[in-house]
């Protein structure tokens, strides 16, 4: 589908023989392959993490389909450059603690009551639907500037948690913080701004 970065954490042997075999055609993906002992350590990079999970296993109230992640990561514009999309364990998905370290939640829509769907299956759909953004050129920087904004508007948004002490009601700051992910470049760059005077008065 386009994609030539892949992360595995605390995984199996991925150039074994028989893993391989399994891939045939797929070689130089395998050797592309970086290994990390935690999640923490694989997603430190990411200016947004997108945690993939069914519908039923999630406390978020923010979930997006598979299929409107495109033109919700074409709505952060220059604000991310690096974005990871997170799949757990074939036998159980991600867990509570994995999907908090993620940004969002997203799932594939699925017909029956009790939907199922195996990794390898869950992998392609969401590279199929993200493929037209694999295969997109990046514009270039203005004067050559990175302005991938996103993950410092969620630190200075955390930090004001902090003195507010909104962090102490859990919930209250977990549905801001999902909220505030949804927010277009333009608003991130605005919102932004509006952290730092506040930052400034409060200091």
């Amino acid at each position: 589908m386009g994609f030539s970065a892949m992360r595995i954490v605390n995984g199996a042997n991925h150039t074994s023989k028989q893993t391989r075999k399994t891939a045939y055609g797929s070689h130089d993906l395998l050797e592309s392959v970086t290994t990390f002992n935690t999640l923490e350590e694989a997603l430190d990079d990411m200016d947004i993490v997108i945690g993939t999970t069914s519908k039923k296993r999630t406390s978020r109230d923010e979930i997006i389909l598979a299929r409107e992640l495109p033109d919700f990561i074409k709505s952060k514009g220059r604000s991310i450059r690096k974005v990871g999309v997170v799949f757990g364990s074939e036998e159980s998905g991600l867990s509570k603690e994995q999907l908090a370290l993620c940004d969002v939640v997203s799932t594939i829509p699925l017909a029956t009551k009790y939907p199922s769907l195996n990794l390898a299956q869950s992998v392609l759909i969401y590279a199929w639907e993200l493929s037209g953004l694999s295969t997109k050129k990046k514009s270039p920087d203005i004067k050559g500037e990175d302005e991938a904004l996103q993950k410092k508007f969620i630190v200075e948004l955390d930090s004001l948690f902090h003195r507010l002490e909104i962090n102490r009601a859990p919930a209250f700051h977990q549905k801001i913080r999902d909220r505030a992910q949804f927010l277009p470049e333009k608003d991130v760059k605005l919102v932004l701004s509006v952290l730092g005077k506040i930052r400034r008065l409060l200091s």
